[in-house]
């Protein structure tokens, strides 16, 4: 039974073809959407890999990030949430703004384990600030170990503090940005990775992937 929802808040589109455009959400449990001024100053940062890359935008929350890549030509892009609602909202929002993005329920660690088509990706990490602490350097690792991810692909971290970790195999920190009271580690991958082969898991990847 889906539980009831409060009113949805709304946030404005910056850039591209859904410039002006609003998109609709309900406040869900830690999700925290990108400020405005941080995702101007992302989307400025990253907009001439637009016609060379995809976008992943980890812990999707309202999915902001999502629809400013896809509106400035991104391609493919992901909208990945472990949350069966902000998923439902997802989809429901791609609909009605005529957005091809791919609306993922999935633990983020699992996606990226699953992996993508090989090519080049922006891949935006932006978990509670609570758990960035965590959530970066295992994704790092995850992202170090994957084969997908092609020369040239970045991993944007957000986070609160201004202490990334250190870079493991085949990913480089190449800057800290400042906005306010956030911070973006920009990783880049120098070469894919060898992959991980043997099977293994961990307790975060034991959640199922659903996708739309």
């Amino acid at each position: 039974m889906s539980r009831k929802k409060g009113p949805r808040s709304r946030i404005r589109i910056h850039r591209g073809t859904l410039g002006g455009r609003f998109l609709h959400f309900y406040d869900e449990p830690d999700m925290r959407p990108t400020l405005a001024r941080v995702r101007e100053a992302v989307c400025s940062m990253i907009a001439d890999d637009a016609e060379s890359h995809g976008f992943l935008d980890l812990c999707s929350g309202s999915g902001a990030m999502a629809f400013e890549a896809f509106s400035m030509g991104f391609s493919p892009v992901y909208a990945v949430d472990v949350q069966d609602a902000v998923v439902e909202n997802l989809q429901r929002e791609t609909e009605a703004l005529d957005a091809k993005i791919k609306t993922v329920r999935s633990d983020a660690f699992r996606f990226i384990r699953r992996g993508c088509e090989p090519g080049k990706y922006v891949i935006y990490g932006d978990p509670p600030y609570a758990a960035a602490g965590k959530f970066h350097p295992k994704m790092l690792r995850y992202l170090s170990e994957a084969t997908w991810p092609e020369t040239g692909s970045y991993y944007l971290a957000e986070q609160e503090k201004d202490a990334f970790p250190e870079a493991p195999e085949h990913l480089t920190l190449e800057k800290v940005k400042k906005y306010g009271r956030v911070f973006i580690g920009i990783y880049r991958v120098e070469r894919a990775g060898r992959g991980d082969q043997d099977g293994q898991t961990d307790q975060n990847d034991q959640a199922g992937d659903t996708e739309a």
